[in-house]
């Protein structure tokens, strides 16, 4: 596989609460984070790409977004405004 093959994608993820830690500098507060990732033109490997790099956060894959990082950054914010209910 050759460089022009190649292209980079945003992920979007949400980490949520983790109750299992005993004490409050344990637990993990909640929040939406941002990934660049670099993936084939396969759809199915760049799904599997999202997912791998989300699960390494502790995440889950809300959103998958072209390689533009402001695009990203908005979709960040307006994701996490609705799943956080911030006003």
């Amino acid at each position: 596989m050759n460089a022009s093959e190649k292209k980079n994608v945003w992920v979007i993820y949400f980490v949520g609460y983790d109750e299992t830690g005993e004490s409050e500098d344990q637990q993990v507060e909640p929040y939406v984070g941002r990934e660049r990732v670099e993936a084939t033109e396969e759809i199915d490997d760049i799904h599997a790409d999202a997912e791998c790099a989300a699960l390494l956060r502790g995440g889950r894959v809300v959103a998958v977004v072209a390689d533009d990082e402001a695009h990203a950054e908005r979709t960040r914010a307006a994701i996490e405004m609705e799943i956080m209910r911030y006003r």
